[in-house]
């Protein structure tokens, strides 16, 4: 899936400045693609239960909220545009968001650097 969706143009800009190149959309296809290679990664090597990587995930997520929407506040829309049904993976705020704090729980149960 992963590989299907990297074909499709991830980002467009609106502007060559690196922090428009911050602020563009991800293909929904691709970003949706890449958050459930992760999932599938941690079922297959058995890092830990589903269950609990989406309680660890939420309850990060819940906590980094907030410093998250303060430094982006300008990026982030009044309303997230959930229409391409990526639940707001488009967003590449929103995405680099969600992936750090997936990866984050993920690297608490690698035992070392070298599987990170």
């Amino acid at each position: 899936a992963v590989a299907a969706a990297a074909t499709a143009a991830p980002i467009s800009k609106s502007s060559s400045s690196s922090n428009d190149r911050c602020n563009g959309q991800i293909d929904p296809a691709l970003a949706a693609a890449f958050i459930q290679a992760v999932y599938e990664t941690v079922q297959q090597q058995q890092l830990m239960p589903q269950q609990q990587l989406q309680v660890e995930r939420h309850k990060l997520q819940t906590q980094e909220y907030k410093y998250y929407a303060a430094a982006n506040q300008a990026r982030m829309p009044a309303l997230p545009d959930l229409h391409d049904n990526s639940g707001g993976l488009s967003n590449s705020t929103y995405y680099n968001f969600v992936s750090y704090v997936l990866w984050k729980v993920v690297a608490r149960h690698l035992p070392t650097p070298q599987k990170r």
